[in-house]
């Protein structure tokens, strides 16, 4: 293996990176495996690649420099994000010179590029999930183009996306965006290139023109779409370069002339066909509305056409919609012969990618380095998450870790703190940590399912999903005969309280059903209690929370209401809090005492329940929270987007420690003990073993 010598501010460090072979290679970089010795964790290693013309050597420096600053400053889950950067000694040339790099997480896997080249997703996987990877593509990107300012990739494609395989009924892949290499944060005229710049097959009328907008990122997604649904491209041409013609004048063809034996829609194609318009103006006003109504339109036709092979097959039907690949596809005449090997063509840097960029616009200012470590007392909370240095390591317990084989969306702690249950995408699971056995949950909703709540004594698991709700008793491993059917497909909010009451947040109403577990031996469905909630709608999970010992009932909207019912005798609402950012999580103390919820903007909020009065405010956290909970004594802690969680007392001003994790928490209730996902591989779970006094310095 070559050892590679670092450069950081100035400061020589050897050995830091063991290469291992090559991952690709193009016109602007070069990509490596590496063993990053700090850490004996595989990283990818992105190194900026010298020729012989020192103009564009300085182009490409720059490039890489604001793909570094772009970067650094993406905090999503589906963004590849950098760990480490700096200059390494190349040895071209006679003295050789120093040259950027950035590291990244490692992605077995690969791209799409060789997905679309050995997996033909086109044949093999459902629409369903051709839906769901355009619709994980199209929130990456709108979340780039609704940063201040906003932020056009400008080469949307199959190779710019790398992926983990999920393979459950409506996910296949799991999508990583990365390479902001010729990406701009967009300037207020309409214009930001003085150059071609992109690749060709993806790249919008105007990106041809050198005018590029959020739009043209919605028009390459487009494309993309098209090769996972049928494998071809919407526009066919002899000679790649007439590409440059082509997408100014060029008619697409719609999925259904492409495909017909597998998707035969008018509504996909109408929307295919809006997002691939000539003119900007005409397409979707945001490439989530384009990813959201594609996903919607084809779970539609799924669904048609599910019913009619079951009205033309009778007595034969599945018990679920599935979609069987078909064989080579017949192509419409207009289009030729489909090629059957070879099909698709990428290349990891086109020769147009980077090549005759002007680069008119001057970098923004690097943001300073952090100083602080991630356990203990941080100086500012909008600080960037910082490294883990050696001394936090020393101060830091072992965490326990349990591969999973898919993210958890929800983590729930069992009501003796035992075992965590753990909605993921495909399947649910319980997690024993004392012995690190997992149990497989199986209901006839759990390849679907959206939440889940334990019953009061911990015995019973209530599961959501595919509009009903079941229920999978712990001692006997086996699926309870009552199932609760719903009007929503997804279910999002629901708990179960100590005094036996099971709630569901069901579009306007929260209907309460008494379950004992007599009752849930039998299939019939008790009789419901129903609170209207009016306009406010449930729009995250963990906003529906019964305080721990049953007294109240409290639930965050998506509009921002916050209300809580007294249920001794459910009457009219306590509202908490007026209208305002959506309520992003709900969290109440063990004594039921201090109820917490995280809002859109950043915000933590606390009321003391005996007095009713506010008594917390965290404000400018440095990303939306996402999940909320609260220890036994009284810690909270915040999941976000960032690789660490904040963690403050309920008497402090604002969190005053951080830990590594993301997106999901959860505290058990009895003792310390704190479940989340790992900042590296979101499939890891990690649980915590915390005390006070180890979170305080």
């Amino acid at each position: 293996m070559l050892p590679l010598i670092v450069l950081h501010g100035g400061a020589m460090q050897t050995q830091r990176y063991d290469f291992v072979h090559p991952l690709a290679s193009g016109q602007m970089s070069d990509v490596w495996l590496a063993l990053d010795r700090k850490t004996s964790m595989q990283v990818a290693v992105k190194i900026m690649k010298l020729g012989d013309d020192e103009a564009r050597n300085a182009k490409t420096a720059e490039r890489f420099q604001r793909e570094i600053t772009i970067a650094q400053e993406l905090r999503h889950p589906q963004i590849l994000p950098i760990l480490d950067y700096g200059y390494m000694l190349s040895e071209v040339g006679d003295n050789g010179r120093h040259v950027p790099y950035l590291v990244s997480p490692y992605i077995p896997e690969g791209s799409l590029v060789s997905l679309l080249e050995t997996r033909d997703p086109w044949l093999r996987w459902t629409l369903p999930q051709v839906a769901d990877a355009v619709l994980q593509a199209a929130e990456c990107l709108w979340f780039l183009h609704t940063r201040t300012p906003p932020i056009v990739h400008e080469d949307v494609k199959p190779g710019n996306f790398l992926y983990r395989s999920i393979n459950s009924p409506e996910r296949s892949v799991l999508l990583y965006l990365f390479d902001f290499g010729i990406s701009r944060r967009k300037s207020p005229s309409f214009a930001i290139a003085s150059e071609v710049v992109g690749t060709l097959e993806f790249m919008a009328p105007e990106q041809i023109r050198q005018q590029v907008d959020c739009a043209s990122d919605q028009y390459a997604l487009a494309v993309m779409a098209s090769l996972l649904l049928t494998g071809q491209y919407p526009i066919h041409v002899e000679k790649r370069s007439e590409y440059v013609v082509a997408q100014q004048e060029a008619r697409p063809f719609a999925p259904s002339e492409l495909y017909p034996e597998r998707l035969s829609s008018p509504e996909v194609d109408a929307i295919m066909l809006r997002a691939l318009a000539k003119d900007p103006a005409q397409r979707f006003p945001t490439v989530l509305s384009f990813g959201q109504e594609l996903q919607r339109a084809i779970q539609a036709f799924s669904k048609q056409s599910f019913y009619a092979s079951s009205t033309a097959h009778p007595g034969n039907e599945p018990t679920e919609p599935t979609e069987q690949a078909t064989d080579q596809p017949q192509v419409h005449p207009a289009i030729g012969q489909r090629a059957t090997e070879g099909r698709i063509a990428f290349t990891f840097d086109s020769p147009e990618t980077h090549d005759g960029r002007q680069l008119n616009d001057p970098l923004p200012p690097r943001p300073a380095r952090p100083t602080t470590d991630v356990v203990g007392r941080s100086a500012s909370v909008s600080a960037a998450p910082p490294a883990l240095s050696a001394l936090s390591q020393q101060l830091l317990p072992v965490p326990l870790r349990q591969s999973l084989p898919a993210r958890a969306r929800m983590l729930c702690w069992s009501p003796n703190g035992a075992l965590v249950a753990a909605v993921l995408y495909g399947s649910v699971i319980v997690y024993a940590p004392a012995d690190a056995t997992i149990l497989n949950v199986v209901t006839a909703n759990a390849q679907r399912a959206t939440g889940c709540c334990w019953s009061p004594d911990g015995t019973v698991l209530a599961v959501a999903g595919q509009r009903q709700l079941c229920f999978w008793e712990l001692a006997t491993h086996t699926t309870l005969p009552l199932t609760i059917p719903c009007s929503q497909n997804t279910i999002e909010g629901l708990d179960w309280s100590a005094q036996d009451l099971l709630a569901l947040w069901l579009e306007d109403q929260i209907v309460l059903y008494t379950l004992s577990h007599t009752s849930l031996t039998r299939r019939t469905v008790p009789e419901p209690r129903r609170i209207p909630t009016g306009s406010a709608r449930c729009g995250s999970p963990g906003t529906l929370r019964f305080a721990p010992d049953g007294r109240y009932l409290a639930m965050g909207a998506s509009d921002g209401e916050l209300l809580c019912w007294p249920l001794e005798q459910i009457g009219g609402p306590l509202r908490l809090a007026p209208r305002g950012q959506k309520v992003q999580s709900l969290a109440w103390s063990s004594d039921a005492s201090l109820l917490c919820a995280a809002t859109k903007d950043c915000c933590i909020q606390g009321w003391d329940m005996r007095t009713r009065q506010a008594v917390l405010q965290w404000s400018s956290l440095p990303a939306m929270p996402r999940s909320l909970a609260i220890s036994s004594e009284q810690q909270i802690a915040v999941a976000s987007s960032e690789p660490r969680l904040l963690l403050g007392f309920s008497n402090l001003s604002s969190p005053d420690c951080t830990l590594p994790g993301q997106l999901i928490v959860a505290w058990s209730s009895t003792q310390s003990q704190l479940a989340t996902l790992d900042i590296q591989d979101e499939r890891m779970l990690l649980i915590w073993q915390l005390e006070r006094a180890a979170m305080l310095r």
